[in-house]
């Protein structure tokens, strides 16, 4: 076999390892995604999860809001800032959306935002606990994703300023309905 027949994990001696070993569950359940070799190390969940998920989100302040972004640094909006810090912490898989427009919110019923994150959180009754996260209506919808830091202080990526600090009792957040989801298994 020469270098054209190799897998590219071989070039970066790398293991391959069958993607279905990666994942827990039976086929057609919902699954999660447990990586082999995650870029943290990572607990499974509790406090060591919770203070990684928000040293993780705090690392991606000062990132410029693009709409479908998801680079640190470069670019990212708030579904992709949640998509990519529980990826990065090793929490759920890579998450690809497809394409939503950027007002998608303003004139459609269908809760899409909370439809992708469901597979992956649980609804929570009380109040979170830091590395949860909040969701906030905008709209017709439950669509403006923020990863709690100490309720009501959270990190979210907002249109013009990008990732930055917000509070939940101040605007443009403050009395907007939002409800509660956890990723980490405590």
């Amino acid at each position: 076999m020469d270098a054209r027949e190799k897998p590219l994990s071989a070039h970066r001696g790398e293991r391959e390892e069958p993607i279905a070993e990666q994942w827990e569950g039976e086929v057609g359940s919902r699954q999660r995604f447990r990586p082999q070799n995650p870029t943290h190390n990572t607990p499974k969940g509790g406090e060591g999860a919770r203070q990684l998920v928000v040293s993780e989100a705090r690392e991606w302040l000062g990132t410029p809001f693009h709409h479908q972004g998801r680079v640190k640094g470069g670019g990212v909006d708030c579904a992709m800032l949640l998509a990519e810090i529980y990826h990065r912490c090793g929490l759920v898989p890579y998450v690809d959306p497809g394409y939503y427009p950027p007002d998608w919110h303003l004139h459609r019923d269908a809760e899409r935002y909370l439809e992708q994150l469901m597979p992956y959180a649980h609804a929570l009754a009380g109040p979170p606990l830091p590395g949860d996260v909040a969701v906030f209506q905008f709209g017709r919808t439950f669509s403006h994703g923020a990863i709690v830091v100490a309720w009501p202080l959270l990190i979210h990526a907002y249109w013009q300023p990008g990732v930055v600090w917000g509070d939940a009792t101040l605007n443009p957040l403050a009395g907007r309905e939002v409800k509660f989801f956890g990723v980490i298994d405590d």
